[in-house]
This record gives structure tokens, sequence and C-alpha cells, in this order.
């Protein structure tokens, strides 16, 4: 334990003495072997604060060397010392150094050395007083050089970010191009059908201070038009007026057209709701009739429509409650009165589930009297006895196999399973060679039967 604590103790105060050495580099200038110093100090000690101060003095050193390179025009080797440097005030001089650098590259066509520099001012100094000039003449290069995604990318950078710049204006020849190049992928999105998408591609065109502006918007007015289509399709009718507006809104020359469009598609509302009343729908249809107004307020074909929907609901509603005092008949198992109010309900209205309800209770009215027989004649009239046709056939051929003799049958048999009116019916076919067993689960409220084994399931 004393030996750790004296390697501690020696290590701290080589470290220290480390840093004195460096703090007396640094106060003589010599930022080189301050540096030096400063990382081995670094690499050693273990006090934080003093750490820190070392980093900043360090920092101070590389900045130092960096101004020297700077007066002296030595841009590259300006530019890595100002960069391990690390701090703003050395930042103040790093772009300089890279835009200095760009220029070199470019005059010597080393292109893509130029865009390294550019992208490092743009990527790392962000606050650079050159930002929006280093933008603008990457913007140039990309576009000689047919990056058009590129050439967007930073022209949407220099609007975000400088709207005001006097290179908005001044890039706007060499970003035409891309901007129609970018109009003819939203035209090829809307072609394909992919509206929505394409919309977002225009507006985000629309957003830049170009002279396609017009027709940008001609052609949102366009894709509008064919959206609304859709929501009409959909029966979306908000959604649908609210693009018949965005039509007019963006290219006023339209509005007639929209006005008969709207107008065509009221009409196909009434014929919908016609549609719906015969289906029994009353409160759809009249949703429907309503649906107009949101295109043409007061339209007076609707209104006559909503009264006469109004009208043939009050039978439907008739039948709804003949249809609720069934069930609750019902729910006593007295099934006949439940039939006889069903059959009220559909005397007023076809319902198919009241239609579904008056077998049912056909069903229970016959299973309280004769379950089992019930149950074995639902098995034999299934799809037009195929089960008993295959019975039958099985048991003459196992006849014709064994024997007449050796032969036997159990006969249709039912017995009571487990729920509410469920039955299992059995016919087996025995011999001392081969047995068949049959058994089916029938269901006698809705006459529905299922296998119980494989071999009964491959005679249905």
């Amino acid at each position: 334990m004393m030996a750790g604590l004296l390697i501690t103790l020696l290590t701290g105060c080589s470290a220290a003495n480390k840093y004195k050495i460096a703090r007396d580099f640094f106060a003589k200038r010599n930022y080189v072997a301050a540096i030096q110093q400063y990382d081995l100090f670094l690499e050693k000690t273990e006090d934080g604060a003093m750490a820190t101060r070392a980093e900043v003095e360090r920092s101070e050193s590389y900045y130092q060397l960096g101004w020297q390179a700077y007066q002296k025009e030595s841009w590259l080797l300006a530019s890595r010392l100002f960069y391990l440097a690390n701090s703003i005030q050395a930042d103040e001089y790093l772009d300089n150094c890279y835009y200095k650098l760009a220029e070199r590259s470019f005059a010597e066509n080393n292109i893509a050395q130029t865009l390294e520099y550019y992208g490092n001012i743009i990527s790392y100094l962000p606050d650079s007083e050159l930002l929006p000039e280093v933008i603008f003449k990457r913007i140039k290069i990309y576009v000689q050089l047919d990056e058009k995604e590129n050439a967007f990318r930073d022209y949407d950078l220099l609007w975000t970010r400088f709207p005001e710049s006097e290179f908005i204006a001044a890039i706007e020849p060499d970003i035409l191009p891309v901007i129609s190049y970018r109009i003819g992928r939203a035209q090829h999105l809307k072609s394909k059908g992919d509206l929505e998408n394409s919309l977002t591609a225009y507006f985000e065109l629309l957003q830049y201070p170009t002279s396609y502006q017009n027709k940008i918007s001609k052609d949102i007015a366009e894709i509008y038009l064919l959206l609304a289509g859709d929501f009409i399709t959909r029966d979306e009718i908000l959604e649908a007026r609210e693009a018949y507006l965005a039509v007019i809104e963006y290219d006023s020359s339209r509005t007639g057209e929209v006005n008969r469009l709207m107008d065509n598609v009221c009409n196909t509302l009434l014929q919908q709701g016609k549609e719906l009343e015969k289906e029994l729908m009353i409160d759809e249809a009249i949703t429907v009739y309503e649906e107009c107004f949101v295109l043409i307020p007061d339209y007076a074909a609707a209104v006559t429509a909503i009264e006469n929907a109004r009208d043939l609901r009050v039978r439907y509603e008739n039948a709804l409650r003949f249809k609720e005092q069934a069930e609750n008949i019902e729910y006593e198992k007295d099934f006949n009165g439940a039939l006889r109010l069903y059959r009220q309900s559909y005397e007023q209205y076809r319902l198919p589930v009241v239609a579904g309800k008056i077998q049912e209770m056909n069903n229970l009215i016959r299973a309280e009297k004769d379950p089992k027989n019930f149950a074995i004649a639902v098995v034999k009239e299934y799809k037009n006895g195929r089960i008993v046709n295959a019975i039958t056939r099985i048991e003459q051929e196992m006849i014709a196999n064994y024997g007449a003799d050796i032969v036997s049958s159990s006969g249709w048999k039912a017995l009571y399973s487990s729920g509410d009116y469920k039955y299992e019916v059995r016919y087996d076919i025995l011999s001392p060679q081969e047995n068949c067993y049959y058994i089916w689960l029938v269901n006698l409220r809705d006459t529905s039967i299922s296998p119980l084994n494989k071999m009964t399931e491959s005679i249905m």
C-alpha cells in the first residue's frame, strides 16, 4: 500500500513538473515545445482542474502558431493549426483559410478539393460571414457538374438561412434548370398517380422566389382538382370541398369549372342516398344528402330527399322496435312469441338479420319438440344429402368386400353435447377387418355442423 502511494506521489510530481515546463515554454512563446509538454502532461495527470488549464493553454498555443502561418499566407498550415486550436477565436480565421485554399484549388481546376474546402466551411463553421458566398459558389460548381440534387440542397440551405442575401437573386439563372428538373420530377409523380408526393414536391418548389412560381401554382391547382375527384370517389366530401377551394386559390381562372363539378357531385350524392335507402340505411342516406350542403348550401333537391328519408325512417324504427321486443321474448325462451314479433318486424322492413332470426326461431321451436331427430335431419340434409350418399356408398362397398353377414352399422344416433342446442350425431360401420366411425357436432340454433374426426371430415 505504501509502495502504491509512493508511485502515485511520484507520478503527480512528474506530471506537475511537465505542466510547469509547458507553461515556461508557453510564456517564452515557444509554442511548439509548449504543445509537446502539454501533451505529455495531459497523458499523465489525473488533476481535472490542471488538465482544463493545460488544454486551454495548448489551444492558445495552436492558435498563436496558426496566426503566425496566417500572416505569412500559409493557408494550409494555418488551417490545420486553427483546426487543432478548436476555439471560437481560431474559427474566425479558419473559414478564411478554407476560402483561400478553395480559391487556389479552383484556379488549379481541382474541383474535388475545392468542394472539400467549401464543405468544411458549410459543415463546421455555420456562423462564418462567408457562408452565403460559399454556398453560392458551391451551387455554381454543382450546376456545372450536373449534380442537380446537391445544387438544390445548397439552394434550399441558402434560401432557408439567408433569405435576404444578395446571392439569392444572383444564383437564379444557375438554379432555374435545377428547378425545372424538379418540376419534371413532380410531374412524373403526378403521371404515376402519386398525387400526394407530387403535391409535396410542388409546394417545396413554390416557396422559392423563381420565375416558375406561376407555373407551379397552376400545376398545384391541377393536382388539387385530381385529388378532389379522388376524395369524391371515397365519399370524403369535406376534403373534396377543400380541394376544390384550393383549385380556385391557386388558379382562379378555373372557378366556373369547379362550380359545375360541385353541382355534378351533388347529383351523384342524391343517387347514392337513394341506393342507401334501398338498403334501409336511412340515417346514412340522410347524412349523404346533407353532404350536398357542404358543397352547395340549401341545395333544394337534397332538402326534399331528406324529408322523404325521414318518413321512411319511421317505418324502419318500427321494425327495430318489434325486433327488440322479439329479442326480449326470445331471451325468455318464448320462441313462438318471438317468431310472431320477428315476422311483424320483417313486414315493416326486410332486415336480413330479422330474416335470420325468423329461421332461427323456427329451428329452436323444432329443436324443443324433437332435438335428436332434428339433429339427425340436419346431417342428412347437408348439401342435398351428400353425407347420406357417401355413407351409403361406403357401407355398400364394405358389404361387397366382407359380406352383409359380418358388416353392421349403428344407424343414425344423436346424443346431447355440451352447450345449448348442440348434439353429437353418429353413424358407425363395423366389420372384423375395418371400422368407420363418423361423428358430427350439430348446432340446432343455426343448423351448422362440424366434423369431429378426420374420417368424418373426408366425406364432407
